[in-house]
This record gives C-alpha cells, structure tokens and sequence, in this order.
C-alpha cells in the first residue's frame, strides 16, 4: 500500500504488518532522488541502480531485529542531511534482499556499504561513532566538506578516586 509524503509526494510503502506505520520501510523514499536530504529505501531491485547513480553512496545493510543497527540508523540520518548534496545514504533490508547479501558477503549487522564512483570503495562493519565513520568516509573522499557535520563529543570519564588508608 502506498501513500504520498511531503511537499514532492514521495511514494512510501506502509507497513505490511499493522497497515498504518512505516516501520517496514522506516519512513525512508525509494532510491532515485536527485539530492536526497535522507536516507532512501534499497532493494535487490533497485542496489545496482542506485549505486551507479550516486558518486558516493553509503549503503547500511541492517536487520530490523538488530538492535545496533537502530542505533547505527541514528547517525546514517544525521549525516544523510548533514552531507546532502555530497553523499547519498541508503537502508537495505538484509532479510528481504538475499542477492545483496550474498554479493557482498554481509554476514554482520550493521554493515556500511561504501561505493564511490560505482565501485565498493570500503566495508565497515558494526556500530560505529559518528566521528569515526566521518573519518573513514574522509579517507574514500578526501574533498568531502564536513563542516555541517555536528559530532558530540563524549563527556571526559572522571579520573579514579584515591583509596583511603
């Protein structure tokens, strides 16, 4: 089931579960977005499309039982709006697209898929800080501009108390 969203009506899927959320598709618009500004929906249909469409896609391979991947979801939408125009980002469902999943050999969850230029430039597997996934995607593009990007830097972990004797 379909339904329209925002101001350029994206066609969104409904959750084919409940029927009234998105949760199967967590919101996200299909691929093929000239600038998208979040992260699209990817399938085993559409990867190789939209990896030779974007000169450089993130592509996080996730389960939606693993709850890494949750968290991982949290940094690839600040940085799909933070880096827009610069970087395309995208969720793949590893349980509903096999082809993928074997092409790539994804056998942890969250995996980044890292392609530039329609060719896989990295592989990062786990939950990953955002100030370290930054880095990386600095190595495969030096030029990327991360000025936008806002990383919270963790409080310092307080020094040991002194025993008493």
């Amino acid at each position: 089931m379909k339904e329209f969203y925002g101001k350029n009506n994206i066609a969104l899927l409904k959750c084919r579960t409940c029927g009234h959320c998105f949760s199967e598709t967590r919101g996200t618009p299909f691929f093929g977005l000239t600038n998208p500004d979040q992260a699209m929906l990817i399938t085993d249909d559409t990867m190789n499309s939209a990896v030779s469409q974007y000169p450089m896609l993130v592509v996080d391979a996730s389960a939606t039982w693993c709850e890494w991947c949750k968290v991982m979801n949290v940094t690839i939408d600040d940085l799909s709006n933070e880096l827009q125009g610069q970087v395309a980002f995208g969720l793949i469902e590893m349980d509903r697209n096999n082809d993928t999943k074997a092409k790539y050999n994804l056998t942890a969850y969250p995996t980044m898929l890292i392609f530039k230029d329609g060719k896989l430039a990295d592989k990062e597997v786990g939950n990953q800080q955002k100030s370290s996934f930054v880095a990386k995607l600095k190595q495969v593009e030096p030029k990327l501009n991360t000025s936008k990007v806002k990383v919270v830097q963790a409080a310092p972990i307080p020094a040991r108390p002194a025993l008493l004797s």
